[in-house]
C-alpha cells in the first residue's frame, strides 16, 4: 500500500527573536529526507507555508531548491506542494510545469486536476488546493455565497468532487479546521470566526493533508490530519513533539497514521529562576538549545542577557514575571497631577508589584530625586 509523507509549515527564512533559523531548518529537511528514504515513502505532500513570507530571502529559496532536487531527482520521490497564507502562490508555482516530479497547486483560474498515483490496490487521486482567499474564489467561481474560508473551501471541493473518478482521493490544503489547537506563531487567516472551516466540507475524501496549525493533530477523524510545523517557532509550542506524518490509504476503513519524530539540532525550551540561581546551577539539558529565560527577580537586574549567555550561548529572550494581583488594587484618591513624586512612585509600585515600597528602597528613591534636583539647580 502506498505511503504518503505529509509535512507543512516549513516557514523557510523565518527568524525567532531576531535569530536566523536557516541552519536549523536545513537540519530538519535533511532529517525528513533521511526518513523518506529509510521508510520507503512513495509520495511527499507539502501543505503550505513553505516560506515564511511572500518574498523570501535568497538563502531560503536555495534551501528549498536543494531539498526539492534531492527528493525528486536523488530519491525519486514525487512532491505535491500547495502554497499557504505566508506564500506567494505565483512565485512558488513559477516553472512548475517544467519540473519533473514536482507538482504545485495551480492558480484558481485553472481547474485543479488530479495527480494520479498507483499501488497494488489501484489508483489514487491527489488534489493540491492552494490557500483560498474568499474574495478571489467568489470572483473566479462567480458564486456570491462565498463569503468566508468555509464557503470558499466548499466551493472548490464541490468542483473537485464533480471530477473525481477514483475510490481513493487525497486533498492537500491549508486552513484552520474548527476544533484545531492553535499556537501563537500562526498568522491569523481572518477575524471574527470567518477563518474556520467545518470538518464536514471534507466528507467523501479519503485523506486530508492539512497545513496551518503548528501542532500535529487529527480533527475528528484520522482522515483529517495536521502534520504540524517542522520546528518550534514560539514559546506556545514548547510542549509540541515535531514530526512528519505518514499516511496509508486502504480501500475501506480509516487511514493508517504514523507520526515520525523529527528531533531538532537545537530544541526550544524555557528556563526559570532567579538570575543568580540560573547562572550558578549551570546548564539544564543541552546548553546549545534555544532558551527563553523567565527571571523571578523582583528588583532590577543588570547585564542579564550577557550573563545568561555564559551558560546558554543561544539564549533568545528574557522574560520578567509580572505580578498578577487578586482583588481590587487601591489606587490613589488624589489627582496624580497634584501628588508629590515620591507618593506617585509609591502608588505606581504598589499597583504593579502588589506590595508597599520598603523603607530602604524609598530612601534610595529620595536620594535619586534629590540628586536630580541638585543637578537642575546647578544647570
Amino acid at each position: 500500500m502506498m505511503k504518503f509523507g505529509h509535512i507543512a509549515d516549513l516557514h523557510l527564512g523565518r527568524q525567532m527573536y531576531g535569530v536566523r533559523l536557516l541552519e536549523d531548518q536545513e537540519h530538519a529537511l535533511n532529517r525528513v529526507m533521511k526518513e523518506l528514504e529509510e521508510r520507503d515513502i512513495d509520495v511527499l505532500v507539502m501543505a503550505g507555508d513553505i516560506f515564511d513570507r511572500s518574498v523570501p530571502p535568497a538563502e531560503a529559496v536555495t534551501l528549498l531548491d536543494t531539498f526539492v532536487y534531492k527528493v525528486t531527482q536523488g530519491l525519486g520521490i514525487p512532491i505535491v506542494m500547495t502554497p499557504g497564507n505566508h506564500d506567494s502562490a505565483t512565485r512558488l508555482g513559477f516553472g512548475s510545469r517544467l519540473m519533473n516530479g514536482l507538482h504545485i497547486a495551480p492558480p484558481l483560474e485553472e481547474p485543479i486536476e488530479p495527480i494520479l498515483f498507483e499501488d497494488e490496490l489501484g489508483m489514487i487521486e491527489v488534489f493540491p488546493v492552494p490557500f483560498l482567499e474568499p474574495a478571489r474564489v467568489r470572483q473566479v467561481f462567480e458564486d456570491p455565497t462565498v463569503v468566508n474560508q468555509e464557503t470558499a473551501m466548499r466551493a472548490v471541493l464541490d468542483d473537485i468532487r464533480s471530477r473525481t473518478k477514483c475510490e481513493r482521493t487525497l486533498i492537500v490544503a491549508h486552513g484552520f479546521v474548527a476544533g484545531g489547537s492553535e499556537s501563537e506563531s500562526e498568522r491569523p487567516l481572518a477575524v471574527g470566526g470567518a477563518e474556520t472551516i467545518d470538518a464536514s466540507v471534507f466528507d467523501d475524501f479519503s485523506y486530508i493533508a492539512l497545513g496551518h496549525l503548528h501542532r500535529p493533530q487529527s480533527i475528528g477523524s484520522p482522515r483529517i490530519q495536521y502534520s504540524g510545523s517542522l520546528m518550534k517557532y514560539s514559546t506556545s509550542e514548547l510542549d509540541h513533539s515535531k514530526s512528519m506524518t505518514v499516511a496509508q490509504i486502504p480501500l475501506a476503513g480509516d487511514v493508517v497514521i504514523e507520526r515520525v519524530p523529527l528531533p531538532p539540532i537545537r530544541d526550544l525550551r524555557r528556563v526559570e529562576g532567579m538570575l543568580d540561581d540560573v547562572i550558578s546551577r549551570g546548564p539544564e539539558g543541552n546548553p546549545d538549545d534555544y532558551v527563553v529565560v523567565r527571571l523571578l527577580d523582583k528588583g532590577p537586574v543588570f547585564d542579564a542577557m550577557s550573563r545568561v549567555r555564559t551558560v546558554y550561548p543561544n539564549a533568545l529572550h528574557l522574560e520578567r514575571v509580572q505580578v498578577v494581583l487578586e482583588g481590587n488594587v487601591k489606587l490613589p484618591s488624589k489627582d496624580h497631577r497634584e501628588m508629590a513624586i515620591p507618593d506617585l512612585f509609591d502608588a505606581f509600585y504598589r499597583e504593579v508589584m502588589g506590595e508597599e515600597l520598603d523603607e530602604e528602597a524609598r530612601k534610595v528613591l529620595l536620594e535619586i530625586l534629590n540628586e536630580d534636583a541638585r543637578g537642575e539647580v546647578t544647570a
